[in-house]
């Protein structure tokens, strides 16, 4: 992004991009940066992979035992779990269940630091 004159975008400790504040005028044009860096650096196959219903068991698993109470226990609210059933069955439509819905709106270094916290993938997810 640098290299095609996006000098004030970083990468963020969990993976993203911060492009801080592009006026509407910029908006083609960054996305044309964006699309050129993802062809140039494309995302590892393994992070695209459709997500078997074991899978998505073992994801469900998470939430519920591990990720749910480490965000309660730092302050944050959470949307009730769906059913086990209704989070495979509806996954691929809505990405089943956003706990972090409750952290979006508090700065990025906080954000960080949740995420460290309480990771939102199990740490060998995609291994």
């Amino acid at each position: 992004m640098h290299d095609l004159g996006w000098p004030d975008v970083r990468a963020t400790a969990d993976g993203g991009l911060e492009s801080g504040g592009i006026q509407n005028s910029q908006a083609g044009a960054h996305a044309l940066a964006m699309y050129t860096c993802n062809a140039k650096y494309p995302m590892d196959p393994k992070y695209n992979v459709p997500l078997t219903d074991e899978r998505l068991g073992e994801l469900f698993d998470y939430f519920t035992d591990e990720l749910q109470p480490c965000l309660a226990a730092e302050g944050y609210d959470t949307p009730e779990a769906p059913s086990r059933e209704t989070f495979i069955d509806t996954y691929a439509e809505t990405g089943g269940w956003n706990l972090y819905e409750g952290v979006a709106g508090n700065g990025q270094s906080e954000w960080n630091a949740i995420n460290k916290k309480c990771p939102q993938l199990p740490v060998d997810f995609n291994e």
